[in-house]
């Protein structure tokens, strides 16, 4: 008979490392999925239009268009829109609204 130097680990041990790898698995999925999802949401908000023409004038010249493009960080390449904008959501910062009154336009 061989004599065993160490002692076979016990039942309890094996099933923390069962669960402690499925709760790291899990959390890796979760994370992943969620940036996944992040990535859709602001793909889809950037798909909708040019946000620049709902905010100016019709009669806007193109330095309106391009100091405000500058002003909202609409001048930088995606990735970085993408990465301001995911910083902000976790921050609960999730915007400004601007929008004309409509009295402002019944006048014009």
């Amino acid at each position: 008979m061989r004599r065993r130097s160490q002692a076979a680990p016990s039942r309890a041990t094996c099933t923390e490392d069962h669960v402690t790898r499925l709760l790291v698995d899990r959390t890796i999925q979760a994370l992943t999925g969620l940036l996944a999802l992040s990535v859709i949401v602001f793909l889809m908000a950037r798909a909708t239009g040019d946000p620049l023409q709902l905010l100016l004038p019709p009669e806007a010249t193109r330095e309106d268009y391009a100091r405000m493009a500058t002003e909202l960080g609409l001048d930088q390449p995606l990735p970085v829109r993408y990465v301001w904008w995911l910083r902000d959501v976790l921050r609960l910062d999730l915007g400004r609204l601007r929008v004309r009154s409509v009295a402002s336009l019944a006048l014009q």
